[in-house]
């Protein structure tokens, strides 16, 4: 097959497409891929345009976007990833080269995708062990007993409020 969406549905990749700019945004926007391949000339809107407003849209600006062009020269790489472009193709395409730029982003989205959960875990976490220690903190400064921690050196590194009953501050 010699388009891209063609390719990438024999290798079974689910594949959406568009017709233009703004309909692709519409199906970022529905369908939240893993990944978007743009070409630049596309009607209505180019690819960068596209990914310019790609990165204004909440819901789907980390979605990465590979360019693709028929011609690339160093102003359209810099257009590109000022535009948000994370890598570029050019047609015609080399089916390897697809793949693997197709495989490394997914799995980099994956990834980031697996990082953003475990950073997820650890705030949750670290929120119920602080919830914790103030649950803990309350209970040490209302008993009337005297509770008290020593460092490694034998001095005092915390003593509750019950030792003010024996005159100390």
């Amino acid at each position: 097959c010699n388009t891209l969406a063609g390719y990438l549905r024999e290798l079974n990749f689910d594949v959406d497409t568009a017709a233009d700019g703004m309909e692709g945004l519409k199906v970022a926007s529905d369908i939240q891929p893993d990944l978007i391949l743009v070409d630049v000339e596309m009607p209505i809107m180019d690819g960068f345009e596209f990914c310019k407003n790609l990165s204004k849209k909440p819901d789907i600006k980390n979605i990465p976007v590979i360019v693709v062009s028929g011609t690339i020269n160093e102003a359209q790489f810099r257009k590109g990833f000022r535009a948000g472009a994370v890598d570029f193709l050019v047609k015609p395409f080399e089916p390897k080269i697809l793949l693997s730029k197709v495989n490394i982003f997914l799995e980099l989205d994956r990834q980031k995708r697996a990082l953003a959960r475990s950073n997820e875990q650890i705030e949750q976490q670290l929120y119920a062990l602080k919830a914790s220690e103030n649950r803990f903190e309350s209970l040490v400064e209302t008993v009337p007993d005297i509770v008290y921690r020593l460092n490694a050196d034998g001095c005092f590194s915390f003593v509750n409020h019950a030792v003010k009953r024996l005159g100390y501050e």
